[in-house]
């Protein structure tokens, strides 16, 4: 599973598409830099301000954004990342610990790189990637977290118990992407 640098990376990645301007022509988004600037990012992602620039520069250095002018160009693949829609973020930022952000686009990515065997996420996967022990106080916090994401109808699964602990088979995640969408209106 990814580590808390990627995650703060595919959201940035998601929050800078989902308030970009898609440019049919060229096939890439543009963002203002004033519009994307480390403190804004900060306060839409819940993130340090530090955390904002670290991950800005990581994708300007991996080549996904580019600068170009008074702008970012993000030219990476819309199937290179996970895109969590801006209305979704912005609602669990608004009203969740930032450990519900993290599991939903942990899940959402660990669903977009197919690192989940028939959508199977077994919770010793989560408290692992979270650094916490499979103690039941942890299993249960992470549980109360995905409740919270189920609650939202953004997630849904089937459970079975097994040996090595609880699976959940994901039955639902919400995927609506609203760079899809403006891509669709462009055609």
């Amino acid at each position: 599973m990814l580590d808390d640098k990627n995650i703060y990376k595919d959201m940035l990645f998601g929050w800078l598409v989902s308030n970009s301007d898609y440019n049919s022509t060229e096939q890439c988004h543009y963002i203002p830099k004033e519009k994307a600037s480390y403190n804004g990012i900060s306060k839409a992602l819940g993130i340090s301000r530090p955390s904002a620039t670290s991950r800005m520069k990581a994708l300007v250095a991996d080549g996904t954004v580019e600068e170009v002018g008074n702008y970012y160009k993000i030219k990476a693949p819309m199937n290179n990342y996970f895109v969590a829609e801006a209305g979704v973020l912005n609602f669990l930022l608004a009203r969740f610990s930032e450990m519900v952000v993290k599991i939903y686009i942990m899940i959402g990515v660990a669903l977009h790189e197919q690192e989940l065997d028939n959508r199977v996420l077994k919770m010793w996967q989560i408290t692992k990637y979270f650094g916490l022990p499979a103690s039941d106080v942890q299993v249960k916090k992470v549980y109360s977290c995905l409740l919270v994401l189920n609650m939202c109808g953004l997630l849904d699964w089937e459970e079975e118990e097994h040996i090595d602990g609880l699976h959940l088979t994901i039955t639902v995640f919400n995927t609506k992407l609203e760079t899809k969408r403006k891509l669709e209106q462009e055609k």
